[in-house]
């Protein structure tokens, strides 16, 4: 005669079915129990995590003693049917009573609890509008991903279907939720909040190091102070503008300010003045002055132009080393 401890856990177990699409007799492999096992497993601790952690917010150190009691309730398989892969699986409820925590009437058995992560978790139809926003209510998104991934993952290959049943309804297949219903499941991504970008002028100390200086040759900053806008220098030695790139002989000295909302740069030598909202502008617009003081006057013949406009194509054509096409 079969104990009635054992009859009690058919009673409350949950009946999984691993069914195989292309075996033999559908018999199922050893690795694919062992995945759809692992997941159930996975999910039910966290669950159980969760569940204690909420129901005794106020406890110190309540993860020391959750991960005792996660460990001390294993689950047990009940019963097992060659035919596919079935068997049902129930809590190690031997003591009704136990509680973690002492005998408090507060506290959920593990049988209790067990019945709350079928009806909540297992049960629950995760296509299903009405169920999804249960589950908003109760558990965060991170609440929700630690109990639910571990059974998608178990239960996404196709290889096999897996069912479960509740009481004596129908069978369903566990399955991932729809692509539109998917974020429920998924830990919303923290945007990174970008810190403004403040611009420094410094003076520095530096190793001889040629031209190009990086960190490793910085010995000592003696002078800095905080831009209020992006007014450090402008002085290139290379201009481009559409398919036209010009190398200058020496760095073009213009200065910049910041007046009324907008920049300016200015090169007193070519008499250019040009103003934009932003630093990126106003530079694209300086280089599409001098594209067109070349155009207009240095490729022009000097008995189309004036004395002053020829005393302008001199200067353009003494800063330009060469001229090329990208």
């Amino acid at each position: 005669m079969e104990s009635p401890e054992l009859e009690h856990l058919r009673e409350i177990a949950l009946t999984l079915k691993l069914d195989p699409t292309g075996s033999i007799g559908h018999a199922a492999s050893v690795s694919d129990v062992i995945q759809v096992l692992s997941g159930v497993k996975e999910s039910y601790r966290n669950f159980l995590k969760i569940a204690l952690s909420k129901k005794f917010p106020e406890i110190e150190n309540l993860d020391l003693e959750v991960d005792d009691f996660v460990s001390r309730t294993e689950l047990l398989i009940v019963d097992t049917k060659f035919s596919s892969y079935q068997n049902s699986i129930a809590p190690n409820v031997q003591d009704n009573i136990y509680s973690l925590f002492g005998n408090s009437e507060e506290f959920s058995t593990q049988e209790q609890i067990f019945d709350d992560y079928k009806d909540q978790v297992i049960y629950s139809d995760v296509n299903n509008y009405q169920d999804l926003q249960t589950l908003k209510k109760k558990y965060s998104a991170v609440e929700r991903q630690m109990i639910f991934e571990p059974l998608f993952k178990a239960s996404s290959n196709k290889k096999f279907n897996v069912f479960v049943w509740e009481g004596k309804k129908e069978k369903r297949k566990i399955i991932k939720p729809r692509t539109e219903f998917q974020t429920y499941f998924k830990v919303p991504k923290i945007n990174k909040i970008e810190i403004p970008a403040k611009y420094y002028q410094f003076y520095a100390r530096v190793s001889e190091s040629g031209d190009i200086i990086n960190k490793n040759s910085i010995k000592d900053i003696v002078y800095y102070e905080a831009l209020e806008h992006e007014t450090y220098p402008f002085k290139p030695d290379v201009l481009t503008f559409g398919k036209y790139v010009f190398k200058l002989k020496k760095k073009l000295e213009c200065s910049v300010h910041f007046e009324d909302d907008l920049y300016f740069i200015e090169n007193e030598n070519l008499d250019v003045t040009v103003w934009a909202k932003t630093r990126e502008d106003v530079e694209k617009a300086f280089n599409f002055e001098f594209y067109s003081l070349y155009v207009n006057y240095a490729l022009e013949f000097d008995d189309n132009l004036t004395d002053k406009a020829i005393s302008l194509k001199n200067k353009i054509l003494s800063l330009i080393e060469t001229v090329y096409e990208k």
